[in-house]
């Protein structure tokens, strides 16, 4: 790759999480390079290198992080406006807002012996 930048990522670190919120790829090499997922595996990396309780990996691209282990969680959202009115129409709006239900990948077989 030389000096070229190709991938990027971010977290916070708390004692108990770790909150991974920005990755940035190079389309150029997301496939050939399995780019993305190499950036999801070093963050279940440095979450166990760093005995840390709980990786959230955010809200988008359900299918490869389920992949790598990851299940979602229910999520809850509070939107309010500055005006009654405005916020009576978000509210009817949002009613009809909702997710994708996405396809959840199970990599890790059942082991019987453990309860």
């Amino acid at each position: 790759f030389g000096t070229k930048l190709v991938g990027f990522s971010t977290a916070f670190v708390d004692s108990d999480f770790i909150d991974a919120n920005f990755v940035g790829v190079d389309y150029n090499f997301v496939k050939s390079y399995k780019l993305y997922q190499r950036i999801l595996y070093d963050f279940v990396s440095f979450a166990i290198l760093t005995k840390t309780k709980e990786l959230r990996l955010g809200r988008t691209a359900d299918t490869i992080k389920s992949g790598v282990g990851a299940v979602p969680i229910s999520m809850f959202l509070f939107a309010k406006h500055n005006t009654r009115l405005k916020s009576y129409l978000l509210q009817l709006i949002l009613h009809y807002v909702r997710p994708e239900t996405p396809e959840i990948r199970k990599p890790f077989k059942k082991n019987e012996w453990i309860h």
